[in-house]
């Protein structure tokens, strides 16, 4: 889809815009995980969805494995700034992963004891991996760029799903919701990627922009129309 060479030097020639852009989307995408994980401890739940977790968790692990791939075989500030950004995000999905064990393990059908819920994620998780690196393998993706277009669908994917089961704002926020209407949809589809390569600009990618878009809102409607959550109606 995009050649090494062509895609770097987008980068250098737009680095500025770039720089901006790609901070304000890990901003808003830190505003979904931290604050998410923060929520999680305050209603004993989880923020993200078990299946949306776990492929971050195999999304950005990898790139965070590939250490010597990102600083000494691409050797690029933007790539290199990258992958500090993902250890973040592991360690975040980490703590994630616990709560969903700990809090929701019966809620998502891991196991009615602490042990087996944790059995059942990193069943779950390696299952993700091998997943996740099938996709790898048919795409020529070197850059990660288009994993990082699959991560931002799939931040959106599992949230309608989760509201409706869970019928209030357990867990969840506006806020939350707010920043992933804007970071998943305007800001990588729109901003981020069209400065990367052309081929981002096809019609295909922005459609997929603008239904991602859509359901983002869609979600971010559904939430503030759903009656708020109180930590004192459950027993813990």
């Amino acid at each position: 889809m995009y050649q090494i060479s062509e895609l770097i030097t987008n980068i250098d020639a737009h680095m500025t815009p770039l720089l901006i852009y790609g901070t304000i989307a890990n901003l808003l995408a830190y505003v979904q995980m931290l604050y998410g994980a923060w929520i999680g401890f305050r209603d004993r739940s989880h923020a993200v969805p078990l299946a949306a977790n776990t492929l971050f968790l195999a999304h950005d692990s990898y790139y965070v494995y590939n250490h010597d791939y990102w600083f000494n075989t691409i050797n690029h500030p933007f790539f290199i700034g990258n992958w500090y950004a993902m250890a973040i995000f592991v360690c975040i999905e980490l703590t994630i992963a616990w709560q969903i064990i700990t809090y929701s393990r019966n809620e998502v059908g891991l196991g009615n004891t602490w042990f087996k819920a944790f059995i059942s994620y990193v069943a779950i998780q390696v299952g993700m991996y091998i997943l996740f690196l099938w996709l790898r393998s048919m795409i020529d993706d070197p850059l990660y760029v288009i994993c990082f277009a699959l991560s931002v669908v799939v931040a959106n994917i599992f949230n309608i799903p989760m509201l409706l089961n869970r019928g209030n704002r357990k867990g969840q926020s506006l806020w939350i919701a707010g920043a992933i209407t804007i970071q998943t949809g305007p800001v990588v589809f729109f901003l981020v990627n069209p400065l990367l390569t052309k081929a981002f600009l096809s019609p295909i990618w922005v459609l997929a922009g603008l239904a991602n878009t859509v359901l983002a809102a869609v979600y971010f409607v559904m939430l503030w129309k759903a009656p708020p959550y109180k930590v004192a109606t459950e027993p813990h």
